[in-house]
């Protein structure tokens, strides 16, 4: 029984490892696992990620451990086996015999005892060997069972110090996405600078379209006034020429002023005679004291009635000479703009060879017209805007020239009223005459002696007369090329000084007649009655009222011949207008045919659309060509307008200017020819590609429909202009007293007119540089000094009424010492308008100087923004390249983690080698307890089954996070970059755009 309980504990031994059922177990198990392997492979190469190759050398490394483990296995399995069937014959053959030897042990008791004994006895040492050697198989196996679990313990530990590890490496990789959120956080920020340089680059791109828009109207406007401005040099050169004669005539007229002095000293002495045979005529003037209150009352209001048209042509010459002034400013400002306008063809020129260029280039390369184009847009875009602006600026200079010429225009109305009124009053005035002439010639008989003085003073006045109207005929001459040289007079400081010593040393030659007069006055009153003064100032009322009658009645027949030759320039400008516009109506005519010659070209090249916006471009630059020329025609309207206004002073001038006009439309007209030549082959080369053009073809032909209604509106303008002619022939009378003082302050005018010449051409010489980038504020000043100018010039035109005043005082004082202290009155009240006019010009001047100092200091503040934005630019800079050090640290941080991952990686590896060979180990060492062990083996399978799902999700999470970590990277590298060479592009554009 005992034999028959070892074999059945060694059965149950080694029956657990070569059991069939197990083995078949474990061949399936192993078939799974092989299979699994597969998968994982086969996933792994699905996904195809460069970072998961470490994973799959780990997984082929422990299925090559496990294989290997499984061949150890089934090797000590098969050995088990051999000697599990060797030690079952020999049991068998001991159980047989015991069952023989118990079958016949009845019968052979006796004989067999001894041996049976001697039997078992062999039977029992054998058995205790077999378990002595079992017992220390049994011993062995506990020790390296104890080993295995400390091994086991050890495992865990290892395992529990890489989970902690693992740990760490997940608050590393949350630390690593915080700094990524913060880093999005800051690639937002980015993005939105970004954005906003952006808008920033498309609005300056617009802006740069605009400009060069506008540049382009500037260079035609530029090409239709350069001819302006070479008829304006030449006509410039001319009027020095006739400055120098006017210098030659000016110095005969102040001799002949000098003659004329002594002629009124010796009409003074005569009046003194006069006097003394008035006295001895008291006893005749007795019977006629009844005629003369008659006469002394129609003779007041005569003489009411005169100095009232005195007051009214006296306004009339103010205003006149307002509107000389204005013109002569207009004439300054066109200047300017040629001057500009020079400028801005020259930029032009260059643009224009740059386009043909850009033309021909896009003709040989179709394909790459697109880009261009664009490229193209953007910067007309942006040149658009600048042009616009400048076309802003003209046409608030071309608004205040209109309201110049509206202003002029309505003094001129009230001119021809005040004209009218005249010629009503001159009327009334011939009447008056008519009875006075009748009352005189009554009076005539009974005064023999007053005739003949009469007569003796008419007869000089005649004389003086006949040297006025010499003088008069000089000084028409002359006046037409003071207009042009008094407007350039702008700074009036120093003859303002002149002037006012001038008007003093009058006032006080004024005074000394003054008291000459009230001596005679004085001693008349002591000799001669009430009745006498009456007398002798009714006589002198009818010397002086037939004085300026006869003065009225020259100033009228010149008024007559001066209409009559006025009447013959008007039809001669009429006919010349015609011409001008039936060649309007010609050319209009030759850009209907063309635009229809442009029309079937285009409906025939309907197909392709490839260059539509160069042509498209083209249209528009002649749709604004011939605004531009309309435009041109209508300020050519207006300047003929202002040149029949000023058409009295200006009449021997007109057919030169006329021809110049004619010279200048022509040229025009010849420019016009020229483009469109150049645009007809631009069609041409264009034709195959153009589409789309039919809208554009209406749109000129409704822009046609309104130039013909411009062309009208002209037509009815040169209508009223006509009309205007009549009305302003009457202005020549009034014209005439104002040419002998022009005449004497035209030397000085020269004189002042070139020094300042010199003075301004140093000042602009010297001020050239400082002037390059204030060009806009300049063009205020501009406007202040063009106001202060003219101020000045009204200044001046008030001193000329005050000489004026003073000079008819002189020759009238011995007539009119009633009168003296009303004109004292006035004269005083001219220079003290004239002295607030000074010191409100001096305040002007402060203000004006001041502005050019904020002006100063505005350029100031620009440039300190300038170098703000340079400093904020190069801040941003630092910020980029900090960024870059941060994504830099950050790559360097992920390379090391990497390396701490591929260290933890080889780390396990060796683990698992490790494992994987006290595994081995413990496999051979734990053959014998596989009862005992099953449970734990299970465990220790499911417990590195959930290790290795454990550590392949943690490798496999490393490797997501590290990839996500790298893209993030990479993009914010990605963006850094762009933002970069956007902001260097934004930079050089920036540079470009200072330099342009």
């Amino acid at each position: 029984m005992p034999k028959h309980r070892w074999r059945e504990s060694l059965k149950s031994f080694f029956g657990s490892h070569i059991d069939p059922e197990k083995d078949d177990e474990i061949k399936g198990n192993k078939a799974e696992i092989e299979g699994k392997v597969q998968k994982i492979l086969e996933v792994l190469k699905d996904d195809d990620n460069d970072g998961k190759g470490p994973l799959v050398n780990l997984i082929e490394d422990v299925h090559n451990h496990y294989l290997s483990l499984y061949s150890r296995y089934d090797h000590l399995t098969e050995e088990l086996k051999k000697k599990a069937h060797g030690k079952h014959g020999s049991d068998s053959s001991s159980s047989s015999s015991d069952s023989s030897d118990s079958d016949d042990s009845p019968r052979k008791k006796g004989k067999k005892n001894g041996k049976v004994e001697h039997n078992f006895e062999n039977d029992a040492a054998a058995i205790k060997q077999d378990l002595e050697v079992a017992l220390s198989e049994v011993a062995e196996l506990k020790w390296k069972l104890q080993a295995a679990t400390d091994e086991k313990e050890a495992l865990n530990q290892e395992c529990q110090s890489a989970l902690s590890k693992l740990q760490e490496a997940e608050k590393i990789i949350s630390s690593l996405n915080a700094e990524a959120e913060k880093w999005n956080d800051e690639k937002a920020r980015l993005l939105a600078e970004n954005a906003d340089l952006n808008t920033e680059l498309e609005s300056s791109r617009k802006l740069q379209a605009e400009l060069n828009q506008k540049l382009e109207d500037m260079n035609k406007e530029r090409e239709s006034l350069s001819i302006e401005k070479e008829a304006a040099a030449l006509k410039i050169e001319e009027e020095k020429r006739n400055a120098e004669e006017l210098k030659t005539i000016n110095n005969q007229l102040q001799q002949e002023k000098d003659m004329l002095h002594l002629e009124l000293e010796a009409v003074k002495g005569e009046f003194s005679t006069l006097k003394e045979n008035l006295e001895s005529t008291e006893n005749e003037i007795a019977k006629l004291t009844q005629l003369q209150k008659v006469a002394e009352e129609e003779n007041t209001s005569l003489s009411s009635k005169i100095t009232e048209l005195e007051d009214e042509i006296k306004k009339a010459e103010n205003k006149i000479q307002d509107l000389v002034t204005e013109s002569s400013q207009l004439s300054e400002k066109l200047a300017d703009k040629d001057k500009e306008l020079s400028t801005h063809l020259e930029i032009h020129e260059t643009h224009r060879e740059a386009a043909k260029e850009k033309l021909e280039s896009a003709e040989r390369e179709i394909a790459k017209v697109t880009q261009i184009q664009k490229a193209a847009e953007e910067e007309n875009s942006s040149l658009s805007l600048n042009i616009s602006q400048l076309q802003d600026e003209i046409k608030q200079a071309e608004n205040k020239i209109q309201d110049l010429i509206t202003e002029s225009s309505q003094l001129n109305e009230k001119l021809a009223e005040k004209e009218r009124e005249l010629l009503s009053h001159l009327e009334i005035h011939e009447a008056h005459k008519e009875e006075a002439r009748e009352k005189l010639e009554a009076a005539a008989n009974e005064t023999a002696k007053l005739s003949q003085m009469q007569e003796a003073a008419e007869e000089e006045k005649a004389s003086l007369s006949l040297k006025i109207s010499k003088l008069e005929d000089e000084i028409k001459q002359a006046e037409n090329k003071i207009q042009d040289l008094a407007t350039e007079s702008s700074q009036l400081s120093e003859k303002l000084a002149e002037k006012e010593g001038e008007v003093s040393r009058h006032l006080e030659i004024h005074v000394a007649h003054k008291e000459a007069a009230k001596e005679t006055l004085e001693t008349a009153e002591k000799e001669i009655d009430k009745l006498t003064q009456m007398q002798k100032v009714s006589e002198e009322e009818n010397t002086s009222l037939s004085l300026k009658i006869s003065q009225l009645e020259d100033e009228i027949k010149q008024a007559e011949n001066n209409i009559q030759n006025l009447a013959t320039e008007a039809s001669q400008l009429s006919e010349k207008l015609a011409e001008k516009e039936r060649e309007l109506s010609s050319h209009l005519e030759t850009h209907d045919a063309y635009i229809q010659e442009t029309k079937e070209k285009l409906e025939s090249a309907a197909t392709e659309i490839a260059k539509l916006s160069q042509m498209q471009e083209a249209s528009e630059e002649e749709k604004t060509s011939l605004s531009s020329k309309i435009s041109q025609l209508e300020d050519e309207v207006k300047q003929s307008e202002n040149k029949i206004q000023s058409l009295v002073i200006e009449s021997s001038q007109l057919s030169e200017k006329l021809v110049d006009k004619e010279r200048e439309l022509s040229s025009h007209l010849e420019s016009h020819e020229a483009y469109k030549e150049d645009a007809k082959e631009r069609l041409e080369s264009a034709a195959a590609e153009i589409a789309k053009l039919s809208q554009m073809q209406e749109a000129a032909e409704e822009e046609k429909t309104s130039l013909s209604l411009k062309i009208s509106q002209l037509e009815g303008e040169i209508k009223q202009a006509e009309s205007k002619i009549q009305d302003l022939a009457t202005e020549s009378s009034q014209l005439i007293e104002k040419l002998a003082d022009k005449e004497r302050e035209l030397s000085s005018h020269l004189e002042i007119y070139e020094a300042y010449k010199e003075e301004t051409k140093e000042k602009l010489e010297s001020a050239a540089a400082e002037i390059a980038k204030l060009s806009q504020m300049q063009q205020a000043t501009e406007e202040e000094k063009t106001s202060l100018s003219l101020k000045i010039s009204h200044l001046e035109d008030e001193i000329k009424q005050a000489k004026n005043n003073i000079e008819d005082l002189g020759t009238e004082s011995s007539q009119l010492s009633e009168k003296l202290a009303e004109k004292e009155g006035e004269l005083s009240s001219h220079l003290k308008i004239h002295e607030a006019y000074k010191e409100d010009v001096e305040e002007k001047l402060g203000t004006a100087e001041k502005e050019i100092t904020k002006l100063s200091e505005m350029q100031k503040a620009a440039e300190e923004e300038n170098s703000k934005l340079s400093l904020k630019i190069s801040q941003l800079q630092d910020e980029i390249s900090q960024a870059e050090n941060k994504i830099q640290e950050l790559v360097n941080e992920s390379s090391q983690l990497s390396e701490k991952l591929a260290e933890k990686e080889r780390e396990l590896s060796s683990h698992l080698e490790i494992h994987e060979v006290h595994k081995e180990q413990s496999s051979t060492r734990m053959r014998g307890l596989e009862l005992e062990l099953d449970s734990s083996h299970t465990q220790r399978r499911e417990m590195e089954q959930q290790k290795n799902d454990e550590l392949s999700a943690l490798l496999k999470k490393l490797e997501d996070q590290e990839m996500d970590s790298l893209n993030r990277i990479n993009d914010l590298t990605v963006q850094i970059n762009a933002i970069q060479a956007e902001a260097e592009s934004l930079k050089s554009r920036k540079v470009n755009w200072k330099n342009k």
